[in-house]
């Protein structure tokens, strides 16, 4: 799935169908291509839609996994609280409803959490990363990434080299 599909986009690097997540509904798509052939992993990088992990139960497999990757959790006693809230809800609410299908799993993202996984993945060709551009660690390179990152023209991700 990606955002802003386009031209460049190599579906063989990410999933047999491009899909534009911010004007399609996932659990709805999801269900309609999926409910007959259960997928066994979901990974959300993104984790902005709730129902995601609540409709699951259509799309993925029992003893399937839900992955949930965070980045850094809020600064601020109050956004933390709420994102605490948020996370217990998206991972809780669904079971008790009655979904036993799926595993809920979160990983918030340092060196020695999900990330060697993730690295694994990639080595081994369980995923594949588009590469939309790279620029040099220097002032006009890391403007350009953030340019190319703000005005959702990637079509992949937008990497920084940093020297060793």
């Amino acid at each position: 799935m990606t955002a802003a599909p386009t031209q460049d986009t190599d579906p063989s690097l990410c999933c047999p169908q491009i899909v534009d997540y911010k004007k399609t509904e996932l659990p709805a798509y999801l269900a309609e291509h999926y409910s007959a052939k259960p997928v066994d992993l979901i990974v959300d990088l993104i984790g902005n839609k709730a129902d995601l992990y609540g409709n699951s139960e259509t799309y993925l497999r029992e003893g399937g996994k839900y992955l949930l990757i965070g980045g850094q959790p809020p600064k601020g006693a109050f956004d933390m609280a709420a994102w605490a809230v948020s996370l217990a809800a998206s991972a809780l609410l669904p079971k008790l409803l009655g979904n036993k299908r799926a595993q809920f799993q979160f990983w918030l993202m340092d060196k020695t959490t999900g990330l060697p996984d993730l690295a694994k993945w990639a080595v081994d060709g369980t995923i594949k990363v588009q590469v939309d551009s790279v620029h040099k660690f220097d002032r006009a390179g890391v403007l350009a990434a953030y340019e190319r990152i703000m005005t959702e023209a990637a079509s992949g991700k937008v990497f920084i080299e940093v020297p060793q």
